[in-house]
């Protein structure tokens, strides 16, 4: 049980070769599969034993408890099935070999989908209208959202706001804003869903986005970059940046895969620009930061101090009315106070035009950046990506300017290079540790192939069923696999206690398959029920990463002990008795 719970514990460790938000999402996973070993080992260490003591006191109860009804049922058919079955080792080794074979076509035939689609109570429209657009226009914008949502059956509640909290964390500006949806819990929210979709989709104008909080908090955690190969470009300047964009683009479109290539295009929205005359100004008495200065407070507002009234502290901010400030024409028209004269026009002292400037700055640490994202079609993401890569470095770009592979490709193959070298690790140790549990190489390789053939047969339905793994999914495989690793390692423990020394090996395995026999089946079939409401109720809200644990430790259970109860005692059969390492202590006892 010890060696059990180790080679439990090392097939989680690849999770320790993830990194940031990925990390973080998946350690608490380890963890609680760790404790929940550990609490295992106490149960079956301690407890277990001390419920034995105290129910079986007497030694009768034990002595006399008869045959467990599903061993008397089915315990003699099991016998003549093992006894074909394991004639030769042929059927055996041919089913671990199958396993082994649909795990490597299944492999890459499965998406990695760890956030499944929830079933969300609250939905969240994220829209987005022309940089520059008004507060007023938003605010009509935003009214008429409301209005349409709310008029749609299913929805409870509508509630929304324009640009961001001053300590928020977006980049964003009054021109886009956000809507929080709630749904009726007694309708029916896909329908509901739908119709705020096609609801949407009429407001051509904006960028709408719709979609479940849970969803698009846990798509973060594991997006990319949008598309497969993704080129970014630092530098400098902005300008130079989108010209080497652009010959970036041109070169990597002709890379054989390469379907389509778009660039990031910058936003610009409309600022007033106020470029004062130094020598007028100078000429008038002002300095150019008195003009900045009293421009800024009538059109930005200038915070002169602080009131506190009911444990509440308000800003105090002097700005101009809103008729003084409603067109380019009031910015010209503001007075200026001088040394030598009342008032001067600011038109008079400065020019006052209307110019397009940046949104946001993209930048990667503290250089700006630009990406070039280019979609792959007919080749492998590696191959083309390579080749893009190649271009790169035919591709001349101004002193302190350079281009680099980065997205899925990127990222990606750095991290399943830490988590292969991890699981590869695991996997060296794991059979080392079955090699020491059981004394014997050949019976090491035969239990480490079965439970590669487990892991063979749930990729083979989860190709089948989904095509997808989940984060229930990857759960529910660790839970088959430590599963069938105590049941093969207890029955490799029970052959080797069981008979008497001069009885033969051939009957000493058959004895203890036949006496772990009803403790497979009745832990197989526990398991399966334990699991069986949340398979049955897989539509309702809440079971969406239940549901697919589900049904992966249903198949999966049904699958190992299959594999305990006729692979691994035909490989034990022709595979010499065990070392005396697992059960010497028990010999000695009796």
């Amino acid at each position: 049980m010890i060696y059990a719970a180790v080679i439990g514990l090392l097939a989680v460790a690849p999770i320790l070769g993830l990194d940031g938000e990925t990390a973080a999402f998946f350690r608490p996973l380890a963890q609680a599969y760790g404790v929940t070993v550990a609490a295992a080992m106490v149960v079956v260490l301690l407890a277990a034993p001390a419920l034995a003591m105290v129910f079986f006191r007497s030694g009768s109860a034990a002595g006399n408890r008869s045959e467990p009804v599903v061993a008397r049922l089915f315990g003699a058919a099991y016998g003549r099935l093992l006894g074909r079955f394991s004639a030769t080792t042929g059927p055996a080794y041919a089913i671990v070999g199958l396993g082994v074979l649909a795990l490597l076509a299944a492999t890459p035939a499965l998406k990695w989908s760890p956030s499944p689609s929830f079933d969300e109570g609250t939905v969240r429209v994220s829209f987005k209208a022309a940089p520059g657009a008004s507060l007023p226009a938003m605010i009509r914008t935003m009214a008429r959202l409301e209005s349409e949502v709310r008029a749609i059956d299913g929805v409870s509640s509508v509630a929304g706001h324009l640009g961001r909290a001053i300590t928020g964390d977006q980049v964003t500006g009054i021109e886009s804003g956000q809507l929080w949806i709630g749904l009726d819990e007694r309708g029916n929210r896909a329908a509901a869903l739908s119709q705020i979709r096609d609801t949407m989709e009429g407001f051509a104008d904006l960028e709408v986005k719709v979609e479940g909080y849970l969803a698009s908090t846990a798509g973060r955690i594991f997006a990319d970059a949008g598309e497969p190969v993704v080129v970014r470009i630092e530098g400098a300047e902005t300008a130079v940046l989108e010209e080497q964009a652009k010959l970036v683009a041109a070169r990597i479109a002709a890379v054989d895969g390469i379907n389509s290539v778009r660039i990031d295009k910058n936003a610009f929205s409309p600022e007033i620009e106020v470029k004062v005359d130094v020598a007028e100004a100078a000429a008038r008495g002002l300095k150019p930061g008195d003009i900045r200065r009293a421009a800024a407070t009538v059109f930005a507002g200038l915070e002169v101090g602080n009131l506190f009234e009911q444990q509440k502290v308000f800003e105090v901010v002097v700005w101009g009315a809103p008729n003084a400030r409603s067109s380019i024409a009031d910015v010209e028209n503001l007075l200026i106070e001088t040394p030598d004269r009342p008032h001067t026009r600011l038109g008079d002292i400065a020019e006052v035009r209307m110019v397009p400037q940046l949104s946001t700055i993209e930048r990667d640490g503290v250089t700006r950046s630009m990406d070039v994202h280019a979609s792959v079609a007919g080749r492998s993401v590696t191959a083309v990506a390579e080749d893009v890569a190649a271009e790169l470095k035919k591709v001349q770009l101004p002193f302190e300017y350079h281009a680099y592979v980065r997205g899925e490709y990127a990222e990606s193959r750095a991290a399943m290079l830490q988590v292969t070298l991890f699981a590869a690790s695991a996997a060296v140790l794991i059979f080392f540790l079955l090699q020491a549990a059981l004394q014997s190489w050949r019976l090491a390789t035969g239990m480490f192939l079965s439970l590669v053939a487990v892991s063979g047969g749930v990729a083979a339905i989860l190709v089948a069923v989904t095509g997808t793994v989940s984060v229930g999914a990857l759960a529910g495989l660790l839970a088959v696999l430590g599963l069938a690793l105590r049941n093969g390692l207890v029955l490799a423990s029970r052959v080797d206690q069981t008979g008497e020394d001069d009885e033969s090996w051939p009957d000493r395995v058959a004895a203890a398959a036949r006496e772990r026999f009803a403790p497979m089946l009745t832990s197989t079939l526990v398991t399966c029920l334990a699991f069986l409401p949340a398979v049955v109720m897989g539509s309702a809200a809440g079971l969406e990463i239940l549901h697919p644990m589900g049904w992966v430790v249903i198949a999966g259970a049904v699958i190992s002990v299959l594999i305990n109860l006729f692979v691994l005692p035909a490989m034990m059969l022709h595979s010499g008795p065990v070392s005396r390492r697992l059960g010497g202590v028990a010999h000695a006892s009796q």
